[in-house]
C-alpha cells in the first residue's frame, strides 16, 4: 500500500518472487534479495512488511528535509514514528 492510497491495495510484481531449492525469496527495486522463506506466502508477507517499513522511513525523512539517507539509526526512526502516531 502506498501512503497515498485510501484503502489497502497490495501490488506485487510477479517477478519479485523466486524459488531456489524449495525456498522462497523476494527482490526489491534496488536489486536486493531477501529470504529464504519457507513458502511464497511468507515471502509475500515479508515483502509487504518491507514495503510498509520503507514507506514509514520515507515519511519520516520527508518530515525533516535536512536529514540525509542513512543518517538516523533504526532506533531513532522508531522513536520518531512513535511520536508521529501519538
Amino acid at each position: 500500500m502506498r501512503w497515498t492510497d485510501t484503502k489497502p491495495v497490495f501490488r506485487f510484481r510477479a517477478d519479485r518472487f523466486f524459488s531456489v531449492s524449495g525456498l522462497w525469496f523476494f527482490s526489491t527495486r534496488e536489486k536486493k534479495d531477501f529470504g529464504p522463506f519457507g513458502s511464497r506466502e511468507q515471502a509475500e508477507t515479508s515483502l509487504s512488511r518491507y514495503l510498509d517499513t520503507q514507506s514509514i522511513v520515507r515519511y519520516l525523512r520527508g518530515s525533516d528535509p535536512t536529514m540525509s539517507p542513512g543518517e538516523e539509526s533504526a532506533e531513532h526512526l522508531v522513536a520518531r514514528l512513535s511520536e508521529a502516531l501519538v
